[in-house]
């Protein structure tokens, strides 16, 4: 009379990507004294790298006995459904940093997103969705530092986790060369607030070449400037001055 055997798989997991060997089983059922089983067939679609993200069936099959003969035994080989779970894996967006000189416009939008962690020979292709640009970089003008975040994109494959990138507008450096530009507030708009407290005594006017978006009127900047020293820079609220030879 034949021994009846039942052998079932065991569990495995694996993250997307990744090729898996499965070698977990359990056997139900007396062995003659002196046979021991070597191996078992186990197969599954998701053992493939190229398997999504999700769960697959795990089936047995022909059992190899190292000592003994299989044609003593009458084998049931079970089927594990869902026995092999398939994780997503793990994939950062970064945000590409920007860069601009201060022009009175408000920023929008951003530079382009790097991603890491993309396997095998996917690529943003692969990935759903829109990325969409937030932070504090949208709708700024002035000169500083903002944050440029992404959001906004999908995947039945990956974990999407999302790092900022900087936006920084600069101040247009502007040089002060020759003789000043002759204004007056009738017609232009003056820039007081400088840093650090002027350089030298020779005070000196000039029309800077921003406009004024809020009443059309050309920008004056007031500035403290001599033939000496060269170089030397000061910061409006806006615009970086340097002065150079030649102020009288």
């Amino acid at each position: 009379m034949l021994v009846t055997l039942t052998i079932t798989p065991g569990t495995a997991s694996k993250t997307y990507g990744q090729t898996l060997a499965l070698n977990s089983y359990s056997v139900a059922g007396s062995l003659i004294s002196g046979d021991t089983i070597g191996s078992v067939s186990l197969t599954s679609a998701g053992t493939a790298a190229s398997a999504g993200a999700g769960t697959y069936d795990i089936t047995a099959s022909n059992a190899v006995f190292s000592s003994g003969s299989a044609s003593n035994y009458a084998i049931t080989y079970q089927m594990l459904s869902n026995g092999l779970t398939v994780n997503k894996a793990s994939l950062t967006v970064t945000a590409n940093n920007a860069s601009k000189v201060y022009d009175n416009v408000v920023y929008s939008g951003g530079n382009g997103v790097s991603y890491s962690g993309f396997v095998g020979s996917d690529s943003a292709a692969s990935l759903g969705g829109i990325i969409i640009y937030g932070g504090t970089s949208q709708g700024a003008a002035n000169a500083g530092s903002y944050t440029i975040t992404a959001s906004g994109l999908t995947s039945g494959n990956y974990t999407i986790s999302y790092q900022p990138g900087t936006l920084t507008v600069t101040s247009p450096g502007i040089v002060v060369a020759g003789p000043p530009i002759v204004g007056t507030t009738s017609n232009a708009v003056l820039e007081p607030n400088l840093t650090p407290p002027p350089l030298t005594p020779q005070a000196v006017v000039y029309e800077n070449p921003a406009a004024n978006l809020t009443n059309g009127k050309p920008i004056m900047t007031a500035e403290v400037c001599s033939a000496g020293p060269t170089g030397q820079t000061q910061l409006s609220s806006s615009f970086v001055v340097v002065c150079s030879a030649g102020q009288n």
